[in-house]
């Protein structure tokens, strides 16, 4: 090895720059290729595992923290729902009172269906009284809620998260997971609980979120409960159900009423798959390769969310998530192959190009030599950095396509009369640029680094060159401007000399016309002054019968109200009397239950008499208690033809009362129509009299803004004849300066005339220098 590195070394002394190019960057090449296959085969394999597991699990994380946050939002949505005050009032009646409002009811109603619709996440909303009694709902259903959801609502004071449910709407099934909150209420200062609120929240909406995620043909997302159970997943297994035999130790403690829904089950052991039993176990998250509830091979990566006991479950099959590690060992191969082959090309074209970058730089210094300042060596800045640039407050890129950053913005663009607003140096991170990556990386190749100052000096003589030629076209052109420029000047004083005695004319005709103005507009304030006083005491006429009109209105408006409150109570007496008469009838058929009830038993005891006989000596005891029995039913059916009878006065006596009080209604309806007929024409009169002051606030405005503008015309013409004066004084003066600046004029077209010649003469002697840009 040693001597094919000295034979080597030798061969690369003895050849020209541009071999040794290609040989040094050839043997470079093929070691790097070889210790790039190496490297690759004994490491890669374990990187890519490392990274498939660390990728999936920054996946399930995200996972984690969205259905976290998406979960917590709803679960301190339902904790406001509960702290509403129609529902918090409406919970307090039904505990004290035993009923709601109907009023009540419906905007307890209207406000159910508007969170129900606002959101859309909900599937169901009802609320509970404190002993499981449903006294409002979203879908009215009634009764009361399941004595094992009820037992484990009481006995928190705070969120409960109860176990999920199947729920069918229309022919779509659906998974709810119902959360309550208590409904807190306040009696005698005692802080009490009044029922509770539940809310179904569409778990459906995780199933979206778990399908999206990308796990792969045979991958799946579930959540899991803290009893095993299948919340939701990617695939929908919680709508399925489990068959076999469970030898699951944890299973085996369930009771029968949590043995509902799907589990996700070894096949081959019957037992939970390892994912959901190592983290029931432990509580916390995790990752191993195990046999999913499919039987397949999996990674499985878990989180625990203790808030809810659910566990969070991403499974990926294992022979799809390594087959990439096979696969990149191949390409690798073959990459290092093509890359030994394009090394081979690349150093070919390298030692090319030294070539033509030597030739491109003699052509360059020779055409420079003979005058041509458009010449440029063929370089440009090509760094992999980012420079900044500092541009008044804020920092933005630089444009490489200005030039080299330290010739623009850079330490030397100092020198070169240019401002300095590199980042770097402005912070103080670099004394110089020759301390930056940026500057190392363009002058470390010779060639370019004598291109790039060469391209400086020939730009700056350019610019030298371009500006001289400039500035001496703009002299002769400016001095030829200038010396007509003169002679115009001169005519133009002239002729306002003769402007300026015109002007003193009419200015003194002026000023005699602004003293009868002036007289004009005193007599006119006075006119107006005598109207305003006038108008004034219209307007105090019309403001107190505004106020008459006003206070009739409101007591009209009192006496409405008053007469509208009567009507209302007594429909609620209608109401009340109504619904006695309901249970009324609703009595009098319990009380004919009974009577069928007490014939029955009489019945019953008849054939209790008659097996005693039979039975003789032995069934004279039970004979005597059959015939107390029928004394008893004989004694009820009395007693509840007096109640009938009773039940039957009240509902006539009630008939009779709902007749008074739907006359009493109608003349009260009547009444209200009469006060609201007074109140229109009150009203009426009332948008008249605001119409009045209304317009005699508009007269009193444009008065008032009259008499504005006359003091206003008084005062102008006072200036006006003041500047008058002021004028003709001026002109006087613009006279004098006239005179002076025509004699000046005579001396300045002498003096353009002498410019002219001399940048004539400058002109002509930068003409040996080719510029393209001109």
């Amino acid at each position: 090895m040693k001597l094919l590195l000295t034979l080597f070394i030798d061969t690369i002394k003895n050849t020209s720059i541009t071999k040794r190019v290609r040989y040094v960057l050839l043997a470079v090449c093929i070691v790097i290729s070889l210790i790039f296959l190496t490297v690759s085969y004994f490491y890669t394999g374990g990187s890519i595992r490392n990274q498939v597991v660390e990728n999936y699990g920054e996946l399930v994380t995200k996972q984690f923290e969205f259905i976290e946050y998406w979960i917590e939002r709803r679960v301190e949505h339902i904790e406001k729902i509960s702290e509403i005050p129609i529902i918090v009032e409406a919970a307090y009646q039904m505990r004290y009172v035993g009923k709601i409002p109907q009023n009540r009811r419906n905007e307890l109603k209207k406000l159910i269906d508007e969170v129900m619709y606002d959101l859309g996440v909900y599937t169901r909303i009802i609320c509970i009284g404190a002993r499981g009694n449903i006294w409002a709902s979203s879908d009215n259903r009634q009764g009361k809620i399941s004595d094992d959801m009820f037992y484990e609502i009481q006995n928190s004071d705070d969120i409960r998260i109860c176990k999920s449910e199947i729920q069918v709407n229309g022919t779509k099934e659906l998974i709810a997971q119902p959360v309550s909150y208590p409904i807190i209420g306040k009696k005698d200062g005692t802080v009490e609980i009044l029922g509770y609120c539940i809310c179904y929240i569409n778990m459906n909406f995780m199933d979206d979120s778990l399908s999206i995620m990308n796990l792969g043909k045979n991958g799946n997302a579930f959540i899991v409960d803290a009893d095993g159970m299948v919340v939701c997943s990617s695939k929908n297994y919680e709508f399925n159900v489990n068959s076999g035999l469970f030898t699951d130790y944890y299973l085996s403690h369930l009771g029968n009423d949590r043995w509902e829904g799907y589990r996700l089950i070894n096949p081959e052991s019957g037992q939970l798959v390892g994912s959901v039993a190592q983290c029931l176990e432990t509580g916390h998250a995790g990752q191993a390769i195990y046999t999913n509830h499919e039987g397949n091979n999996v990674i499985g990566i878990w989180k625990w969310l203790s808030y809810f006991r659910w566990i969070v479950l991403i499974e990926i099959d294992k022979g799809e998530a390594f087959s990439s590690i096979y696969r990149t060992v191949i390409i690798y191969a073959l990459i290092a192959v093509i890359f030994i082959i394009l090394s081979c090309i690349v150093a070919l074209l390298f030692s090319r190009n030294i070539n033509r970058s030597i030739s491109s730089f003699t052509e360059s210094f020779g055409k420079g030599a003979l005058g041509d300042l458009s010449v440029r060596y063929p370089v440009a800045q090509r760094d992999p950095y980012q420079v900044t640039e500092q541009q008044e407050d804020a920092f933005i890129p630089y444009d490489k396509s200005r030039g080299f950053c330290f010739f623009e913005i850079g330490s030397i663009s100092r020198r070169l009369g240019k401002e300095l607003t590199c980042k770097y140096i402005v912070e103080n991170k670099f004394n110089s640029c020759t301390q930056c990556k940026v500057y190392m990386h363009n002058m470390n190749n010779e060639m370019h680094a004598l291109g790039a100052w060469f391209n400086l000096f020939m730009s700056k003589i350019q610019a030298i060159v371009s500006k001289t030629i400039e500035i001496s076209r703009d002299l002769f052109t400016a001095s030829d401007e200038l010396s007509i420029t003169t002679e115009n000047f001169s005519l133009n004083t002239n002729t306002q000399a003769t402007s300026a005695e015109e002007i003193m004319a009419t200015v003194e005709e002026l000023t005699a016309g602004f003293d009868s103005i002036s007289n004009r507009v005193v007599e006119q304030n006075h006119s107006l002054a005598v109207m305003i006083h006038r108008v004034n005491e219209l307007t105090r006429i019309i403001d107190t019968m505004s106020e008459n009109v006003h206070q009739t209105q409101i007591n009209t408006d009192n006496f409405t109200d008053k007469a509208r409150y009567g009507a209302r109570l007594l429909s609620e007496m209608n109401e009340s009397m109504m619904k006695i008469s309901g249970s009324s009838k609703h009595a009098m058929n319990i009380i004919q239950i009974i009577d069928n009830i007490s014939e029955q038993i009489n019945l019953l005891s008849l054939n209790a008499t008659i097996e005693a006989a039979r039975a003789g000596e032995t069934g004279r005891g039970f004979a005597v208690v059959a015939d107390e029995i029928s004394k008893l039913a004989d004694q009820t059916a009395v007693s509840l033809k007096d109640i009938d009878s009773l039940i039957k006065e009240n509902n006539a006596e009630i008939k009779k009362g709902l007749g008074n009080v739907k006359d009493t209604v109608e003349t009260i309806g009547i009444i209200i129509d009469g006060f609201t007929s007074i109140n229109v024409m009150m009203k009426e009169i009332s948008d008249v009299m605001r119409n009045q002051i209304a317009a005699k606030d508009t007269v009193v405005e444009e008065m008032n803004n009259v008499k504005d503008r006359s003091d206003s015309i008084e005062h102008a013409t006072q200036e006006q004849k003041n500047a008058a004066h002021e004028i003709v004084k001026a002109v006087s003066q613009i006279n004098q300066s006239t005179q002076d600046i025509a004699a000046q004029s005579e001396e300045l077209a002498a003096s353009s005339e002498s410019i002219k010649k001399e940048a004539e003469v400058l002109n002509s002697s930068i003409l040996y220098f080719k510029n393209s840009d001109k």
